[in-house]
């Protein structure tokens, strides 16, 4: 009986195929930390919509944090989340990715957006934004789009 073997060449393939998948699913999984952030943002923003018939319109960003009852920008203490603010009078959630997160998403943005119908909040749509260089691929974010 001869033992199975795999040649150089397959082996050197199924890396290369493998790597970049792995890749991806690294990055798609630091992504999932601010999705996790995200959620209570998003029940504060659709309590104020209800109560107060729209979006904070507080300035500075941190006084609109205070008016949720939600963690200033910078103080989400997340490992991959640089910061988290919401934006003024549109209830969007703007996610910038720290610098330390993977190479694939590092320093890039999303942003979640309300659709609002009939005083409620009814849906979510999760959006790329920023310049080009500065815009996280869609790929790592399928999952809230």
């Amino acid at each position: 009986m001869i033992p199975y073997s795999v040649d150089l060449f397959e082996k050197r393939e199924s890396t290369l195929i493998a790597l970049p998948l792995y890749n991806k699913y690294a990055a798609r999984t630091e992504v999932t930390e601010a999705l996790i952030l995200i959620g209570p943002i998003k029940q504060a923003l659709m309590l104020y919509y209800q109560e107060n018939g729209g979006f904070s319109s507080q300035e500075p960003v941190n006084d609109r944090h205070d008016a949720l009852g939600i963690p200033r920008r910078d103080d989400f203490g997340a490992d991959y989340v640089r910061r988290i603010q919401v934006q003024r009078n549109t209830g969007r959630i703007r996610v910038f990715m720290d610098n330390a997160a993977h190479p694939l998403i590092a320093g890039k943005r999303f942003e979640m957006r309300p659709t609002e119908n009939l005083g409620v909040i009814t849906s979510w749509a999760c959006v790329p934004v920023g310049n080009q260089d500065r815009r996280i691929d869609g790929e790592f974010i399928k999952s809230c789009m």
